[in-house]
């Protein structure tokens, strides 16, 4: 796996388990609606790659909205297309959208909650799921975890 999509994980991780936070904090039920339409979507289209994938991007991007931070809005804009092939590489690799739709509901579900730190650690744990699809972990980390395995 390249540089680029390692790097494009490690800003991911930095700002949506933020995200999910914050929009777990702040959601309107517009907010929640937006976000749940494109889970919807991503339901109902399990096969057809290019709906799921915008579906997922916009997801993604309804979380960011859904935290009323401009800044971050517009952060997520600029990375937009490189979200996009992110996701694409990831749905490339899975044979089965049922395993990141469930990723997608939970964090949907906590985000709808209000429950701050299950919303973190539901997008933690989807990113951390889309790193280990990828392999995107750095030549250090994984000699790190090649060697813990010998041990």
């Amino acid at each position: 796996m390249n540089g680029t999509a390692r790097r494009l994980l490690e800003v991911r991780r930095m700002y949506e388990v933020r995200a999910a936070e914050l929009a777990a904090e702040r959601s309107t039920p517009e907010n929640l609606q937006e976000i749940l339409t494109h889970l919807e979507v991503m339901q109902s289209t399990f096969a057809s790659t290019e709906e799921y994938l915008d579906a997922d991007l916009n997801f993604h991007v309804a979380i960011a909205h859904a935290t009323h931070n401009r800044i971050l809005n517009m952060l997520v804009d600029t990375i937009r297309p490189l979200l996009q092939n992110i996701i694409r590489m990831t749905l490339d690799r899975i044979h089965r959208p049922e395993q990141s739709y469930r990723y997608h509901e939970r964090i949907y579900n906590a985000i709808r909650a209000h429950d701050v730190k299950k919303a973190a650690a539901a997008m933690e744990k989807h990113l951390r799921g889309t790193e280990a699809l990828l392999d995107v972990r750095s030549p250090a980390q994984r000699n790190s975890r090649s060697v813990r395995q010998r041990s």
